[in-house]
């Protein structure tokens, strides 16, 4: 196996190892702020203030480190990992020894970076105060949040691709560190209590508010009559897709419903006339329709369709 066919899933580790080593030992932002170390005089303190700031650009240059280096290597490889992982498959003597390498490498490095770097918990307990006194400013504050929504978005969705390749679990889906477990003593007369649940992250969060939402029918008049089951011989295939789009059973990201609104709109299932001049433009009625999150940064060239979603909706690229 040489390294040059490994390049980009070698240097997905190693960002996803960078970004890791950053969040866990040093957090979003300074600790002392969440153990209320500072009091609301030490705010007026000049010595305290100068600590506060030095604190503030150390952390500030930490993240646009982390966005500018790791981020950036994490989404330049995602569009390579597939093919790459393929080549494995294909080429390597050992395929099965390296897929399970790879497989233990990523399980090492991966984790819910969303639960380490709330970004309310940071503006709360962090930001908020120190634009509130004045030791910040206003514009200083936005690219702070900024860097810590763009390196945690890019981490999810290289995250989330992984995970389809190898067939991995999701981190965000794993329970936990700190949830309470009840022991099976604690439950034995409270047959009708339920146990506390792990934390859903956003997207998965989003996914569950879309099994209850209903599809208009005003959407089937996007599509051709052929496709809707519409004249001889011809399969009602916009029944199938209503049909995935609110399945309860599937908890689909945030990331994933984009993937397949770019997929209809790529489709000849559409009828040109109604289809919308961009994807921007058809992406955002596409979430409302579904009840989806938009996410006005997720472009084509971020959305690289997945084989399971070739699968599951073969029937919009027949």
């Amino acid at each position: 196996m040489e390294d040059n066919k490994t390049k980009y899933l070698e240097s997905s580790i190693a960002a996803f190892r960078a970004i890791r080593s950053l969040v866990f030992q040093k957090g979003a932002y300074p600790k002392s702020f969440d153990a209320g170390t500072w009091k609301e005089e030490d705010y007026e303190d000049p010595d305290y203030r100068r600590a506060m700031r030095n604190d503030f650009e150390e952390y500030l240059e930490l993240l646009a480190t982390a966005n500018n280096q790791y981020a950036k290597a994490l989404y330049d490889a995602m569009p390579y990992v597939e093919s790459e992982y393929n080549n494995l498959v294909i080429n390597s003597r050992n395929m099965e020894q390296a897929i399970k390498l790879f497989r233990k490498k990523f399980e090492e490095v991966m984790f819910a970076i969303e639960w380490y770097m709330d970004i309310n918990k940071t503006l709360k307990n962090y930001l908020v105060p120190l634009q509130s006194h004045k030791i910040i400013l206003p514009d200083e504050s936005k690219v702070y949040q900024d860097l810590i929504c763009n390196i945690g978005m890019v981490h999810c969705q290289a995250v989330n691709a992984i995970c389809e390749i190898f067939e991995m679990e999701r981190p965000w889906n794993k329970n936990r560190p700190d949830v309470i477990k009840i022991e099976a003593s604690q439950t034995t007369n409270a047959e009708n209590e339920q146990p506390p649940q792990a934390a859903i992250p956003d997207d998965v969060m989003q996914a569950k508010n879309v099994d209850r939402q209903q599809i208009p029918s005003e959407f089937a008049d996007y599509f051709t009559a052929p496709f809707k089951g519409i004249g001889m011989g011809n399969i009602d295939n916009y029944a199938r897709l209503v049909s995935s789009l609110t399945d309860a059973a599937r908890k689909r990201s945030v990331i994933e419903y984009a993937k397949i609104a770019l997929l209809i709109y790529n489709s000849n299932k559409m009828i040109q006339r109604k289809k919308p001049n961009t994807f921007s433009e058809w992406y955002q009625y596409f979430c409302k329709i579904v009840g989806c999150e938009y996410n006005p940064s997720y472009k084509p060239s971020k959305l690289p369709i997945t084989k399971s979603l070739e699968q599951e909706f073969h029937y919009m690229l027949d």
